[in-house]
């Protein structure tokens, strides 16, 4: 029994003495190598350093110091692995390495001489500042983003991205190390808190937020004042009125219509309108005296429209244009009008439709027409063309 421990005993001494002998004998440890890769597999890319060496047959585990020198040199990292590479990412300074293996009786053998190494800083751009804060997609500004900061450089890859987007810049001028200005293409901006990125011509990079790309308010609000004249297409009123004795009217309207970019917009419609006698009627006695031969009818005649309308928009050339349908009901207030309308109360029935060009800024043109429907003693329906400028806020 003695003799045969004493046989183990004496192998593991001869292995033991071999491995040593197979690794370390060489002094200058040309087998030890030394490199870097970039890590991309995160938000931002970082340079990782990559230690390796040769594998160990008897080799059970191998452990590699680093030491940092700050004067003098201290462990900065101690780690053990079954692997024959070691990835680290450190910053930069001067350090050192050596690596110790361990046979399969966890013997320690001996260690590499030490290796020293420089980490060199690399040119790692960072964002300070940016300007606007937000692209707002109902306002009609340029998408042009100024970035400040530092490390920038002309092949700096700069943009926007979430979980769900990439914002690419239609162009980047990088005006100098600290500054960079980018321009967007309003129609492919998509709503949602971004983050910027930029990256240096060698793939590092940083990122910085929260950039937004949102409405300043839910609904936009246009206003509209417009000359309105009344054409009638059947009923009383047709026989009423000829080419020298119509009605001249105003009107104005508030609408209402959702901010949103979708590929119609909804809203509504209030507007008020007031139609009268043209003056050419006050200066010609046979037309006076027609109209107050008419029974309840005079020449001070005049009819207020008030209407509800459900509003559908479409939005053409990044708002440059505007075509609206609208459909609703409205009341019709009469006086002066005998016995077409009672003088008195009339429900209508309302469809219209006009286009907006815009002139100015938040100036717009309208042109457009009205059907009304009128609901009376008499009921007749008449045709309103318009034409009028409108305020978009």
């Amino acid at each position: 029994m003695a003799q045969n421990n004493f046989r183990v005993l004496f192998l593991c001494i001869i292995i033991n003495f071999l491995f040593c002998f197979n690794i370390f004998a060489d002094d200058d440890s040309s087998d030890l190598e030394a490199g870097y890769f970039i890590d991309v597999s995160g938000d931002v890319p970082r340079i990782v350093q990559r230690f390796v060496w040769e594998k160990e047959v008897y080799a059970s585990r191998y452990e590699i110091t680093i030491q940092s020198y700050n004067g003098f040199y201290t462990d900065f990292i101690i780690e053990n692995t079954e692997k024959t590479f070691f990835e680290v990412s450190l910053h930069p300074g001067l350090y050192r390495y050596s690596v110790v293996s361990f046979d399969l009786l966890d013997m320690r053998a001996e260690a590499s001489p030490w290796k020293q190494f420089e980490i060199i800083g690399t040119y790692v751009p960072q964002v300070r500042k940016f300007l606007p804060e937000a692209f707002y997609l109902d306002r009609d500004n340029e998408r042009v983003l100024h970035i400040s900061g530092i490390n920038f450089f002309e092949d700096s890859n700069i943009y926007l991205s979430n979980d769900f987007n990439k914002l690419i810049p239609v162009s980047v001028t990088v005006i100098s190390e600290e500054n960079a200005v980018l321009v967007f293409d309003d129609k492919l901006l998509v709503p949602g808190d971004y983050n910027i990125y930029i990256f240096s011509p060698t793939g590092i990079g940083t990122k910085t937020g929260t950039f937004k790309i949102s409405y300043s308010k839910p609904l936009d609000y246009f206003i509209r004042t417009a000359y309105t004249p009344v054409v009638p297409i059947y009923g009383e009123a047709m026989d009423l009125f000829t080419a020298d004795l119509f009605l001249v009217g105003f009107s104005l309207g508030i609408e209402l219509i959702s901010s949103k970019r979708n590929t119609f917009n909804g809203g509504f419609e209030f507007a008020a309108s007031a139609f009268f006698l043209n003056p050419y009627v006050s200066l010609e006695a046979n037309y006076a005296d027609y109209i107050d031969g008419l029974e309840g009818a005079g020449d001070s005649a005049f009819f207020c429209d008030f209407d509800l309308n459900f509003a559908f928009q479409k939005r053409l050339f990044v708002n440059e244009v505007f075509l609206t349908l609208r459909c609703g009901v409205g009341m019709a207030l009469f006086s002066g009008f005998g016995v077409i309308a009672d003088n008195g109360i009339a429900l209508k029935l309302n469809l219209n439709f006009s286009t907006m060009f815009r002139i100015y800024k938040i100036l717009h043109i309208d042109i457009g027409a009205e059907y009304s429907h009128y609901i009376s003693n008499e009921s007749f329906g008449i045709i309103k063309p318009r034409i009028g400028l409108v305020w978009r806020q």
